[in-house]
């Protein structure tokens, strides 16, 4: 089962940088993606793979694969956090609400929220999580 703190990182990331002066632009090929991870030995064991494509001080963007009937339980968020469905269907619980999501959805979830997440059939989404850090 999955801790909530393990990361499998994946190499090479299958994604290209561009850059100019002001501003980086990432560009990922999410079916190249998905295949890569569902190649990993730990996918093929029957567990869930993780991959951080971003990580700022800011945001975090992690792809997930997950095998049908396979979930993760989190821990207390305390930023906000987004769920985007590439591939699959999942369903999303959370207080008193549960939702099903399936491809191309997006489902935003407010601040200090403990969540369950349960994967109907086998299913890759996008978690963006967003710190509340503030600058003044």
């Amino acid at each position: 089962m999955y801790s909530g703190k393990e990361i499998i990182k994946q190499e090479p990331l299958d994604y290209q940088i561009k850059r100019s002066d002001n501003f980086a632009l990432h560009s990922f090929d999410f079916d190249k993606l998905i295949i890569q991870m569902k190649h990993d030995r730990k996918w093929k064991n029957g567990n869930i793979n993780m991959m951080v494509l971003l990580s700022s001080p800011v945001r975090k963007i992690v792809l997930v694969v997950l095998h049908c009937k396979s979930g993760i339980i989190s821990n207390q968020v305390d930023d906000s956090i987004d769920f985007r469905i590439i591939e699959g269907k999942l369903e999303l619980h959370f207080l008193e609400n549960s939702f099903t999501l399936i491809n191309g959805e997006l489902l935003k979830l407010i601040q200090k929220t403990r969540y369950r997440i349960d994967a109907i059939e086998e299913t890759a989404f996008l978690m963006i999580l967003k710190s509340n850090i503030r600058c003044n």
